[in-house]
């Protein structure tokens, strides 16, 4: 059985792609900063890990809680999570990061 890990995976497209990867059958580790969905997908297949993606020890911690629930494999990455706030234009981000294209 296929095995993916799904960031994001509390709520919009995160979610909605962990329920379509569980109607094709692989198993999923979900993973979000944000809490356990409340409508979370039905499924014995389904897992999920809270964890802040901006922490530098994170990534580990992932890989390491979803081979120790689906039996040591990982074949997907799906890194879905993003950043919610502000509405700004990529020119005002750029300049906030001190970036120069």
């Amino acid at each position: 059985m296929q095995v993916a890990i799904i960031t994001g995976a509390a709520s919009g497209i995160g979610l909605e792609t962990a329920e379509l990867f569980l109607r094709l059958n692989p198993s999923v580790l979900g993973v979000d900063k944000a809490p356990c969905p409340q409508v979370r997908p039905e499924s014995k297949y389904f897992k999920f890990f809270q964890a802040d993606l901006t922490k530098s020890d994170s990534a580990e911690e992932i890989v390491k809680v979803c081979k120790a629930e689906f039996g040591g494999r990982i074949d997907t990455l799906l890194n879905i999570a993003g950043v919610m706030g502000t509405n700004n234009s990529v020119d005002t981000w750029k300049l906030k990061c001190g970036i120069v294209f």
